[in-house]
């Protein structure tokens, strides 16, 4: 049975939000999906990362953490992206979001820790429900071995989080966003009709420069066995418009 919840959108992160919007709901119940409900309304606050940081600088510009998938997961979720996200912003990958802002002077102190977070076998990540953002549509994803990653790096930069970085974590990758609401129940509607829970693989860890509104990929950490790929991260440039996740 589909549950309203009162609050709003994004990675839980409402702390941050300026305008609160209606949490995600979702598809299956959350009784059944543990940890997936709350996705909070920071999609659009990408924009006050570097004040948290006082950044003034590129040098000391946040840095951000996403999780790199394996091409056939990318692959169908850039699809959906551009059917679904509107063309004039969307100008970055689809992306899992781990960390959203790390201090940018801290680089070399970060490389490291995930680096050794990285020497790890891929594995499957479970794609397991739809979430009905305030503007927006995502899946949520889920895996004991996402949670354990998070929970290690969490418990090392723990000191430089922000109030969002220390909201719980609910991975989810956003195919829509900054459309109207009522486009956004819609589309949310006609997934969840077909929807079948399926699986894609994790196979990095990725490190980005936040850039004032655009991200530039800084470095890719493959999981054990892998090589550098980071699909659908292709130049080692990504970019978005301000606060366009």
């Amino acid at each position: 049975m589909v549950r309203h919840t009162p609050d709003e959108q994004r990675n839980e992160h409402s702390a941050q939000a300026n305008t609160a919007e209606p949490m995600p709901v979702t598809a299956t119940s959350a009784a059944a999906v543990p940890g997936s409900m709350h996705v909070a309304a920071t999609h659009s606050r990408q924009p006050d990362l570097a004040a948290q940081h006082g950044a003034t600088t590129p040098s000391v510009r946040p840095l951000i953490v996403t999780l790199g998938l394996a091409a056939p997961g990318q692959q169908q979720f850039e699809q959906e992206r551009r059917l679904h996200f509107p063309a004039k912003l969307n100008r970055i990958p689809a992306h899992l979001s781990m960390f959203h802002a790390l201090p940018g002077e801290e680089i070399d102190s970060i490389r490291g820790v995930l680096a050794h977070e990285a020497r790890r076998e891929p594995f499957p990540l479970a794609v397991h429900d739809l979430l009905r953002l305030g503007r927006g549509v995502a899946y949520a994803l889920k895996a004991p071995e996402l949670f354990t990653i998070h929970a290690a790096l969490r418990g090392r930069w723990l000191p430089w989080l922000t109030r969002q970085d220390l909201q719980p974590f609910h991975p989810h990758v956003v195919i829509q966003n900054k459309v109207d609401p009522a486009e956004a129940r819609t589309l949310y509607s006609r997934l969840s009709e077909g929807f079948r829970p399926w699986t894609a693989e994790a196979s990095s860890l990725l490190l980005w420069h936040y850039e004032g509104g655009p991200w530039k990929l800084a470095d890719e950490f493959p999981f054990a066995g892998l090589e550098h790929s980071a699909p659908g991260m292709a130049g080692n440039a990504a970019v978005t418009p301000a606060g366009g996740e």
